[in-house]
C-alpha cells in the first residue's frame, strides 16, 4: 500500500510527514510505496521481511531504523529514484538493505547520504549505488557496498567492529578500516584508504588505481591473495607482510616500503605497459622472497 494513504496505518494518519520527529513507524509483512517526500521518524521497524519502496525522489531522517530478516529499503527502477539520508543515527538487524531495485534497472536508483549513518550492532548492512557525502561509521556488524558506490570528496566512511567493509566503487574521500577487515573492488579515484592493524581478504585480486592513496599504520597482513597498484595510486606502510601472496605494479612506482614475505611471495611488475620500481632508501625486503621484477 502507500505510505501516503490515512488508512494504511493504525491508528490512522501520516507518521513522519512533518518537519520535526515526532512519530515512531512499524511496518510489518507488507510492502509500502513511498512517492516524493520527506519522511522524519524518532524510529522506523521494518518486520516480517517487508519493503520500504521508494518511487521518485525521498529523504528519510530517523533516530533508528531497524531491519528483521529480509526486509528492505528499495527503489523504483523503472524511473529514476533517489533517496536522500539526512541522518540515521542506527541501523540495526540481521541484514540491513537500502538502495536496491525492487522492478526495473538498479542503474536509475541512488542513495544520497548527506548526513550520517551509524552501525552499532552486529549484523549487515548492505548498500547500493550509495554516494557518500556524510559520514558512515560501524562499531559493530559489517558494512557491504554492493555496487556503484561512490564516496565523494568530503566522504568518511570507518569501520572499527573486527567485522568486514566490502567496499566497490569510487573513493575520493577518506575510508577507515582499523582491526577489522577490507575487501575492496577495483578502485579508483583520489581518496584515502587509512588501515590501522587490518587485514585484506584472501583470495583475491584486489585493484587500488586513479590517484588513491594507501596508508597502513601498524602493518598490513596480506595472505593468499594479490595487490595491484596501478595508475598513480601509491602505498604508504609501516610494514606489511606477504604470505603466499603477489605484490604488483603497473606503471612507474616508487616502493617506499618494508616487507616481509613468506611462502613463495613475490613482488611483480605489469609488461603490457612500461614499468619501474624504484626501491627507496634504507628499506628491508626480507624472508623466503619467491621473485622480484617479474612480468605477471
Amino acid at each position: 500500500g502507500s505510505w501516503d494513504t490515512t488508512g494504511n496505518w493504525t491508528p490512522k494518519g501520516i507518521p513522519g510527514i512533518g518537519n520535526t520527529k515526532t512519530d515512531r513507524a512499524t511496518i510489518s509483512n507488507a510492502a509500502v510505496n513511498k512517492a516524493s517526500g520527506s519522511i522524519n521518524l524518532i524510529s522506523l521497524a521494518l518486520n516480517g521481511g517487508c519493503q520500504l519502496q521508494i518511487s521518485g525522489n525521498s529523504s528519510l531522517s530517523a533516530n533508528t531504523v531497524t531491519f528483521a530478516s529480509g526486509s528492505v529499503i528499495s527503489m523504483d527502477g523503472n524511473i529514476n529514484s533517489t533517496l536522500t539520508i539526512d541522518s540515521v543515527s542506527a541501523l540495526s538487524g540481521s541484514i540491513a538493505k537500502i538502495g536496491s531495485a525492487y522492478r526495473g534497472d538498479l542503474s536509475k536508483v541512488k542513495v544520497i547520504n548527506n548526513g550520517s549513518v551509524t552501525r552499532n550492532t552486529a549484523g549487515t548492512s548492505e548498500f547500493y549505488n550509495f554516494n557518500n557525502n556524510g559520514s558512515v561509521n560501524a562499531t559493530a556488524g559489517n558494512l557491504n557496498f554492493v555496487s556503484g558506490a561512490v564516496n565523494g570528496s568530503g566522504g568518511v566512511i570507518s569501520i572499527n567492529s573486527g567485522g568486514d567493509l566490502t567496499y566497490v566503487g569510487t573513493n575520493n574521500g577518506v575510508i577507515n578500516v582499523s582491526k577489522s577487515r577490507l575487501t575492496p573492488g577495483a578502485q579508483t579515484g583520489s581518496g584515502v584508504f587509512n588501515l590501522t592493524n587490518a587485514t585484506l581478504q584472501t583470495n583475491g585480486v584486489y585493484t587500488f588505481g586513479g590517484t588513491s592513496t594507501l596508508n597502513v599504520a601498524g602493518g598490513l597482513s596480506l595472505s593468499g591473495a594479490t595487490l595491484l597498484v596501478s595508475d598513480s595510486a601509491k602505498i604508504v606502510a609501516d610494514s606489511l607482510s606477504v604470505s603466499g601472496s603477489q605484490l604488483r605494479f603497473s606503471g612507474a612506482k616508487t616502493f617506499d616500503n618494508s616487507v616481509a614475505f613468506t611462502n613463495s611471495s613475490g613482488i611483480s611488475l605489469d609488461g603490457n605497459v612500461t614499468s619501474s620500481l624504484t626501491i627507496g632508501s634504507g628499506k628491508t625486503l626480507n624472508g623466503s622472497l619467491s621473485q622480484i621484477g617479474a612480468v605477471y
